[in-house]
């Protein structure tokens, strides 16, 4: 089995398929065995996640996921309907009950394990220091490429990956079959770029600090893939197969369009930009199934909050300023000082430092060209705000720029 299970919670194994098949089927028991006699200390988690996912098992009748969000939505509302009082419901109302009694027990998780849906993806080079010297391609079979340039590219084509229109790496067709379970990745820390052509011709631009999954085939059915971090998009149409992009707590759902997602571990909203097309927004919440989905038109700006698990919508003029990074230009117009920095820097692989007591309520419009070094573009800001910089190796400290008063002679 892979090491990445060893860094899963309770919860998390609870909503693995491959573990779920084995509790539920038996499937590649003397495997899960091995791994488990090889970790001991795995062994708690183990039976933690067998008995959510046996509580979850309703061994008489399957639960249709209408049915689930029907009662779900009864215990919302504090009631439950008396014209279905039989003791078949009831029974699923505990049994659902417990297992939110036993994860409050556990110490909380209730909200990503129970609400959210359980095809989340774990990148296996979520390890990597986003402050690394180089990009990474890391192939399905677990294998890692250093992709040395600053910016590079990918092109899929022909069941072969070719990188900066140089090496190629030829994939085995028991790779291809792997569709769903294995996924290649790329891994672009801060201060590189990488630009990709997926099997099905669409193009996708990875900002820095950003994290991406794909497989070397799409399915038959669907185009899926998965994002933490920033992407442009420009999806190949193909009305018969939809692409989704699949980032956190949401999902992206287009057939042929351009648009730009922003969605940051460490930033509280995820944005979703459309240029061109139509998109539709979908929150991966069992409790989302009583929410519409958001449907995007061009020039228009989508903002979830993770916290609060809303979102809000914009008319955007100006969307195209929501991929100047891909041409290394960034645009901003009023957005916080804080705001412009931590874009800094992703793109620069820095650090910005501030005094305990700097507060800055500037709200900044402009245009940066990242193509010059950080010294020009710091000094741009200090002329256009009123903070000033000192720089240490990588380190940016910040100040409040005051203005002196000259000193006068009597």
């Amino acid at each position: 089995m892979e090491k990445k299970y060893l860094k899963y919670t309770a919860e998390e194994l609870a909503q693995d398929l491959r573990f779920i098949r084995w509790v539920n089927k038996g499937e590649n028991e003397s495997r899960w065995r091995q791994f488990v006699n090889e970790y001991p200390d795995f062994e708690l988690k183990v039976k933690t996640a067998k008995k959510l996912v046996q509580l979850l098992d309703d061994s008489h009748q399957e639960l249709e996921k209408q049915e689930v969000n029907r009662i779900w939505k009864k215990i919302r509302e504090g009631e439950l309907n008396q014209q279905h009082g039989k003791r078949i419901q009831l029974t699923r109302l505990l049994k659902y009950a417990a297992v939110l009694v036993l994860l409050l027990a556990l110490g909380g998780g209730v909200s990503f394990f129970f609400f959210y849906d359980s095809s989340a993806y774990h990148f296996s080079g979520s390890e990597i220091d986003m402050h690394s010297a180089q990009s990474k391609l890391i192939l399905s079979n677990g294998n890692e490429v250093d992709l040395e340039r600053d910016h590079s590219t990918i092109a899929l084509k022909d069941e072969s990956i070719k990188i900066n229109n140089d090496s190629i790496i030829n994939l085995k067709q028991s790779q291809l079959e792997l569709v769903e379970e294995k996924l290649n990745e790329v891994v672009v820390p801060y201060g590189k770029r990488t630009e990709l052509v997926l099997d099905d011709g669409t193009k996708v631009w990875l900002n820095a600090g950003s994290r991406f999954a794909f497989p070397a085939k799409f399915a038959e059915d669907s185009r899926t893939v998965y994002l933490e971090g920033e992407a442009y998009f420009e999806v190949a149409h193909n009305p018969q197969k939809a692409f989704l992009v699949n980032v956190n707590k949401l999902q992206v759902r287009v057939l042929g369009t351009r648009f730009n997602v922003s969605a940051y571990n460490s930033d509280e909203t995820i944005e979703t930009v459309l240029i061109e097309g139509k998109v539709a927004i979908k929150e991966k919440s069992k409790l989302a199934a009583f929410k519409k989905d958001i449907y995007l038109e061009p020039n228009q700006k989508a903002i979830f909050n993770k916290d609060k698990r809303n979102s809000v919508v914009w008319e955007d003029s100006k969307v195209e300023n929501a991929i100047g990074w891909v041409n290394g230009w960034f645009s901003f117009s009023q957005d916080n000082l804080f705001h412009v920095f931590k874009r800094l820097e992703r793109y620069y692989n820095v650090q910005f430092r501030y005094d305990e007591s700097f507060m800055s309520n500037e709200l900044l419009t402009g245009k940066l060209d990242m193509s010059e070094s950080l010294d020009e573009v710091l000094s741009y800001i200090t002329n256009m705000s009123a903070v000033e910089f000192r720089t240490e190796k990588d380190i940016i400290y910040v100040t409040k720029k005051y203005n002196k008063i000259p000193l006068i002679n009597k």
